[in-house]
């Protein structure tokens, strides 16, 4: 989705996310499930991100819905790093540093007025873990908001945050 959703989506909404840059190439479709009326509702192109208090990060979600083609939708998601001297105009390359990284959207289900879905497993920078992200949301006119949560390996802890998207006008 030109969500997370964040995302939801991200719809999603959800688990981590952000947005001064784009993905270098336009994410792959994401399949949507859900009865033809449910999934209209999400028709349009949305804009928003979400925060985590827990990771200390934010991003942006972006995401298209074209009401052509409903089962599927377009999106991504930027998460940007959690401290604020590794924001992308402090990135340095040279020194190594890491930019902010572009998550992909599994699938999102929407029922009614409610959205979920998954991201792909992506690589967590503070844990050098491989992280799993879940969010759900709810559809009211056009605004999408909701919460995500992400699990990682023994010893990670969850983390929580809140995301929300506008249609655009």
């Amino acid at each position: 989705m030109r969500a997370a959703a964040a995302v939801l989506v991200a719809v999603a909404a959800v688990s981590v996310l952000a947005g001064a840059c784009a993905a270098p190439a336009p994410p792959p479709p994401v399949p949507l499930r859900g009865e033809a009326a449910d999934l209209s509702r999400l028709a349009g192109e949305w804009n928003g991100e979400y925060t985590s208090a827990s990771s200390g990060r934010s991003g942006s979600i972006r995401m298209t819905l074209e009401a052509a083609t409903p089962e599927m939708a377009f999106g991504d998601v930027l998460m940007f790093p959690a401290r604020p001297e590794e924001r992308p105009e402090a990135v340095n390359p040279e020194r190594g540093d890491a930019g902010p990284q572009a998550l992909a959207i599994r699938f999102v289900s929407v029922t009614g007025d409610s959205v979920s879905g998954t991201l792909e497993p992506y690589r967590d920078p503070a844990c050098a873990c491989v992280v799993s992200t879940t969010f759900s949301g709810r559809v009211r006119g056009d605004v999408i908001e909701g919460t995500f949560v992400s699990h990682g390996g023994a010893g990670y802890l969850p983390n929580e945050g809140r995301w929300r998207v506008d249609r655009k006008k």
